[in-house]
């Protein structure tokens, strides 16, 4: 991008946020796009998550239950019939 990490990481400071966190949030929107999808049905929760880079399948269902008030698990089950 030919933006310093200095620079990039003052622009997120002023939106009282970091980089990795902005990351976070795209990664988990992402996933959650997938788990309401029936396009994604054929993928497991595990296999969306691991496909975002999230690894641990723990830190991911916390992490996943505390944005949006489901585990992952039970925020598919809202959108398919499984």
């Amino acid at each position: 991008t030919g933006l310093s990490k200095r620079y990039l990481n003052n622009l997120f400071n002023e939106e009282n946020t970091s980089l990795m966190h902005f990351l976070t949030e795209q990664r988990l929107e992402s996933c959650r796009h997938c788990l309401a999808s029936a396009f994604y049905a054929h993928l497991s929760v595990t296999q969306i998550a691991m496909q975002y880079g999230f690894n641990n399948m723990s830190h991911f269902s916390r992490i996943f239950k505390k944005y949006y008030g489901y585990a992952p698990r039970a925020y598919r089950q809202l959108f398919t019939n499984f």
